[in-house]
C-alpha cells in the first residue's frame, strides 16, 4: 500500500514539473498587443500567461530614485520564486537596439521621454536575421510585426523569445525589469543544450564525405 502511494506521489511530481516546465517552452501564435486595464496581481498574471505582449499604464511603479538595486514590485512579480534582474537604460534621441530575452517576464518602462517599438514574433525571427534592409526601415514598415509608441509610464510586458526593435525618438531612459523562475532557468538550459547538440550534428553532417 505504502509503495502503491509513494508511487502514485512521484508520478504527480513528474507531471507537474513536466506541464510547469513545458509552459516555458510554449509560444502563442497569435501575434497581438493588448491594454491591461485591472491593476490587480492576478490579472497581471493570466496575461502574461497568454505569452502575447501588453500595456498597462505604469504611473504606480514610478520611483524617484534610478537605484540600480532591485526594489520590490508585487504587482509584477511572479507568485513563485524568482530572481529580478533591473536595468536602467540612458538612450539619446535616435539611438536604436535590438534584442530578445529569456526571462519568463520582461518588462519595459519608460521613465523618461518615448520610444518606438516594434514587437517581432518568435515565428517572425527570420526577419531579425535578415540583414539586407536597413533596420529601422525592415520592420517599421513590416505589418506582420506590432508597431507601437510608448510615452512616459508606459510599460510592456515582452513574452520570453520575442524579438524587440527599440528606437529613441527624443533623449530618454528607459527601464528594464526582468524576472527568471527555476523552471525558467531549467528549461533556458535545456534550450542551450538541445541547440548544442543540433549545432554539433549539423558540423558533423557538413564534415562527412561525399558517398561514391
Amino acid at each position: 500500500m505504502i509503495q502503491k502511494v509513494i508511487e502514485m506521489v512521484v508520478i504527480f511530481l513528474i507531471l507537474f514539473f513536466y506541464s510547469h516546465l513545458y509552459l516555458h517552452f510554449i509560444v502563442n501564435p497569435n501575434n497581438e498587443c493588448s491594454i491591461v486595464t485591472h491593476l490587480t496581481k492576478e490579472d497581471i498574471s493570466d496575461q502574461v500567461y497568454t505569452k502575447q505582449p501588453f500595456l498597462l499604464d505604469a504611473t504606480l511603479f514610478r520611483k524617484e530614485t534610478d537605484t540600480i538595486e532591485y526594489e520590490s514590485i508585487p504587482l509584477l512579480e511572479p507568485f513563485v520564486k524568482f530572481y529580478p534582474h533591473r536595468k536602467w537604460i540612458p538612450c539619446p534621441m535616435k539611438h536604436k537596439w535590438m534584442e530578445t530575452n529569456d526571462s519568463c517576464r520582461t518588462f519595459y518602462r519608460v521613465d523618461k521621454g518615448s520610444f518606438h517599438v516594434t514587437c517581432i514574433h518568435p515565428l517572425l525571427k527570420h526577419l531579425s536575421l535578415n540583414k539586407d534592409l536597413k533596420p529601422s526601415k525592415k520592420w517599421k514598415k513590416n505589418k506582420e510585426c506590432i508597431q507601437l509608441v510608448l510615452h512616459e509610464d508606459s510599460l510592456l510586458f515582452l513574452p520570453k523569445d520575442w524579438y524587440i526593435f527599440i528606437e529613441a525618438l527624443e533623449d530618454s531612459k528607459l527601464d528594464k525589469i526582468q524576472y527568471y523562475t527555476p523552471l525558467n532557468v531549467m528549461a533556458n538550459s535545456i534550450s542551450k543544450i538541445l541547440k548544442y547538440i543540433g549545432d554539433s550534428i549539423s558540423i558533423c553532417s557538413m564534415k562527412e564525405p561525399p558517398s561514391i
